[in-house]
């Protein structure tokens, strides 16, 4: 099933960069809807081949583990949907796109709450102050960067806190963590969201650009975003096959 499912994904991803290179449209909002959708049931088939595996350990933390990664891939789907709708309704261009900001952090957040939840790590605070300090330098230097966030300054902020949070807690988890029953070790699955995450920071940069810099939607710029954006939810979702 597994298979199939990152086939179709594939597919679907390759049709909808070809689509949304022309611009907007309907049939790219479809199959960018449908690849979310793929990539929501290829975590669920995943999380559901973990039942059973570790017999006589609480599988209370793996549990968790899964169904807050699941959260995250459902909100990923509906901040796909706002961000779509927003190239749609250009009367509401920002809603759509302050919408699109909240689900993804929430995907985020439930994202990096699985990764604290589902292994045991020393001192998570330390990569949440780097990423803290990191995310604001990013806003407050967006005369250099000849960006204009505008209304969105503080909203990129905290998004942005978010989005390198989580490859930063996934290496933190790979370096310093412990299985939960309390054997260390080469933590697969925390590096595989690391990782992912990096795909997530590459194409939300890119994005950036798009949306607050001088260079506004040419087309190319989706092919490059969909390949990181997709390389990532694609990760995350099969990061559960290496619980």
């Amino acid at each position: 099933m597994i298979p199939v499912l990152a086939g179709l994904g594939l597919v679907l991803v390759v049709a909808n960069m070809a689509v949304r290179t022309s611009g907007a449209s309907w049939l790219a909002f479809a199959l960018k809807t449908a690849c979310g959708v793929v990539f929501c049931a290829l975590g669920l088939t995943a999380f559901l081949r973990l039942g059973g595996r570790y017999p006589g350990l609480d599988a209370r933390p793996v549990t968790d583990l899964g169904v807050l990664i699941l959260i995250g891939l459902a909100f990923g789907l509906l901040g796909d949907i706002s961000l779509s709708l927003k190239d749609l309704f250009a009367g509401a261009y920002n809603r759509y796109l302050f919408g699109g900001f909240l689900l993804f952090a929430a995907g985020h957040v439930a994202y990096i709450a699985a990764l604290i939840r589902g292994w045991h790590t020393p001192f998570p605070w330390v990569p949440i102050v780097v990423c803290a300090v990191l995310a604001i330098g990013f806003v407050v230097s967006d005369r250099v960067l000849h960006l204009k966030f505008g209304r969105f300054k503080w909203v990129v902020a905290g998004y942005g806190v978010l989005l390198a949070l989580l490859p930063a807690m996934g290496f933190f988890t790979m370096a310093t963590g412990t299985h939960p029953a309390g054997s260390p070790g080469i933590l697969v699955q925390p590096t595989v969201m690391a990782v992912a995450g990096v795909c997530f920071l590459v194409s939300d940069l890119v994005l950036a650009w798009t949306y607050f810099g001088s260079s506004k939607d040419r087309g190319w710029e989706h092919v490059v975003c969909y390949l990181f954006y997709y390389a990532a939810q694609f990760g995350i979702a099969a990061s559960l096959l290496w619980v």
